[in-house]
């Protein structure tokens, strides 16, 4: 009995074995090969229901899932490729997203990012030859949940993943321009929970409403609340540079990179304490080149004499360029006035 006829006969969740074996070339053959009009409702639908829902399976785990992520990579790649209208139409189905969207999840939850990043990476191209429509819906699905958490704190425990699965969407989609929006949506829908948050890091409405009248503002507010828990840093940072450096040419990216920089510039003027964990964590991640460089320290320039706190950040910055090479050009030392 052939790989294929094993896994059809077999019960779900397909075991490791055999999904190894179907990731290596049998799977692929398959489908390039077969008639699939006229077994696609006896063989093609019944094989993906068998590769779902061992994707999705609680007794799946470790390499287990990642095998079970590399097929399903396969069958959706090579559907989506298909000379077959029926099984195109198949895989593009905002259906199916939706289910392998939550093989995504599981895969996040139990700690494999590697293939959890392969399959988010697939479902991210099958948005593309989509209708405008609903890829925007199945965008605004799935980032929304993503979304509040990243903006309310909460659930503690989903923080890590939302800002990982929204990194690599804002990365390969259009949601960058979805964020604004969104973000105003949930703000105004939990508005006492965001107005706790950002109190409780001692921002006012006023600090949040000077950054583009406040709906990214807040976004990039939670962003910085998210990046002091050790936990949720550097996925936090993440979210920061696919926003702000990813195709720095954009002038979206550099609208957005003075945004950023203004928010934590002011969260760290009503939070002196954070300045330390800041300079030695955050601005080396932020501050990589010189011209993110010098768009965060421009403000400061003419203003940190008269501002004890102003100063200090001023200070800490250099010290993120000097140590990262950034104020040498050929061999001299670039220098400011105060």
């Amino acid at each position: 009995m052939n790989t294929l006829n094993r896994a059809l006969g077999s019960s779900s969740p397909l075991t490791h074995a055999l999904l190894l074996e179907l990731g290596k070339g049998p799977l692929r053959n398959y489908l390039r090969s077969t008639d699939i009009p006229t077994v696609f409702d006896a063989e093609i639908v019944p094989l993906w229901h068998k590769l779902i829902s061992t994707a999705r399976s609680q007794q799946v785990i470790d390499k287990h899932i990642t095998a079970a992520s590399n097929t399903l990579c396969v069958f959706l790649n090579e559907g989506a490729s298909s000379d077959s209208p029926k099984f195109r139409d198949f895989v593009s189905s905002k259906e199916l997203w939706w289910d392998a969207f939550q093989c995504v999840h599981k895969a996040f939850d139990d700690g494999k990012t590697k293939p959890a990043f392969q399959l988010l990476d697939t479902l991210c191209n099958l948005l593309q030859p989509m209708t405008d429509e609903a890829a925007e819906e199945l965008l605004i699905r799935s980032a929304l949940p993503l979304l509040t958490t990243v903006i309310l704190s909460t659930p503690r425990s989903d923080l890590k993943k939302a800002c990982l699965i929204l990194s690599w969407f804002i990365r390969k989609t259009s949601l960058r321009d979805l964020l604004p929006p969104l973000t105003e949506q949930i703000v105004e829908e939990n508005n006492p929970k965001w107005t706790y948050c950002f109190s409780s890091h001692n921002i006012s409405a006023d600090d949040i409403s000077s950054l583009d009248h406040g709906s990214m503002g807040s976004f990039f507010f939670a962003l910085i609340f998210t990046m002091i828990d050790l936990d949720t840093r550097s996925s936090a940072l993440k979210v920061y540079a696919s926003l702000c450096y990813y195709q720095s040419h954009n002038p979206t990216s550099s609208h957005l990179q003075r945004m950023g920089g203004k928010a934590i510039k002011l969260f760290l003027d009503r939070n002196h304490a954070s300045l330390g964990y800041f300079s030695e964590n955050v601005l080396p991640v932020i501050l990589s080149d010189k011209t993110s460089f010098l768009i965060f320290i421009d403000p400061y320039t003419g203003s940190c004499r008269v501002d004890a706190t102003k100063m200090s950040v001023f200070l800490a910055a250099l010290k993120v360029g000097r140590l990262g090479n950034i104020l040498s050009e050929n061999g001299k030392q670039t220098s400011w006035p105060l």
